[in-house]
């Protein structure tokens, strides 16, 4: 009787066990389903700071990659093989109109005419500023196609996206408020940058910007000097460098107009943190 009991024992604890091991395995296989899912990107766009007004109205709910990573230029940018066949193989591309966008949305169609993609912003003739993510105004614009392009790709969750779509509004009207505020106190009106990436910026705010780059050209002795004469007449202390722009061929121009060299990563994800920052060197620099 006793042994009887004892198999029996023996027996409920290896079904037991076998059952755990199981559940074990099973969810190590369900775990390697989920990761695949997360790195497989449902939209591309071109750079960080549209996925994160995309993540913003989305509840960052989609999966989202970009094809410019900070500290890359995005005026030389050209797609590898390998990013066009991962971008293919997702639901939409969302482009805001830079110089390579042209060629690969060709490049797009040619291999699926039918692959969906979004125009979240279109230059306009004459415009020369591709930098349209440093303009809270040109960012609200590109906000408004976002919501309308994502709720049309997922348009079960459309309360949900204004829902988002309205509370990112009101972030961006408290960072304005702020931005200006900074910028306003500043008594600053003309600031100095080696390459002219905040123009839609400076004229959100009545600012005047002066540009060392000359056409992406290195600039001429008689343009510097024009501009040191301008530095002198509006008391310019400091000069925006982005971290992707070398700057040796002006350091004798920066050393001899006693400038303080200020680097800005524009290309950063959380766009609010970047703009909050821009205005903040006004402020150090305050007149």
């Amino acid at each position: 009787m006793f042994s009887k009991i004892k198999v029996g024992n023996l027996l409920i604890i290896f079904i037991i066990l076998f059952a755990a091991l199981f559940a074990f395995f099973l969810t190590l296989s369900s775990c390697g389903t989920s990761k695949n899912q997360i790195s497989s990107f449902s939209i591309y766009t071109s750079l960080e700071p549209i996925k994160f007004l995309i993540d913003n109205i989305s509840g960052g709910e989609i999966p989202v990659g970009t094809l410019i990573k900070p500290g890359s230029d995005p005026h030389t940018f050209e797609i590898s093989a390998k990013q066009l066949s991962d971008l293919i193989k997702s639901k939409a591309y969302f482009s805001i109109d830079l110089p390579f966008e042209k060629t690969l949305i060709d490049k797009i169609k040619r291999q699926n005419k039918n692959f969906k993609v979004y125009q979240l912003f279109k230059e306009e003739e004459g415009d020369e500023d591709v930098h349209i993510w440093l303009s809270i105004s040109k960012i609200k614009q590109v906000s408004e196609n976002i919501l309308s392009s994502i709720i049309e790709l997922y348009p079960e969750k459309k309360d949900i996206y204004k829902e988002n779509y309205n509370n990112l509004l009101n972030k961006l009207d408290n960072l304005n408020d702020i931005v200006r505020f900074n910028i306003e106190s500043s008594n600053i009106k003309s600031f100095l940058v080696f390459h002219p990436a905040l123009t839609y910026f400076a004229n959100d705010y009545g600012l005047n910007q002066i540009s060392i780059e000359n056409e992406g050209k290195v600039p001429s002795g008689s343009y510097l000097l024009e501009i040191s004469k301008k530095i002198k007449k509006d008391n310019i202390r400091f000069i925006f460098v982005q971290e992707e722009f070398p700057i040796e061929q002006i350091s004798q121009f920066v050393k001899d107009n006693n400038l303080e060299v200020v680097k800005i990563e524009i290309l950063n994800y959380n766009l609010f943190d970047t703009l909050l920052k821009i205005s903040e060197i006004f402020t150090k620099y305050k007149k």
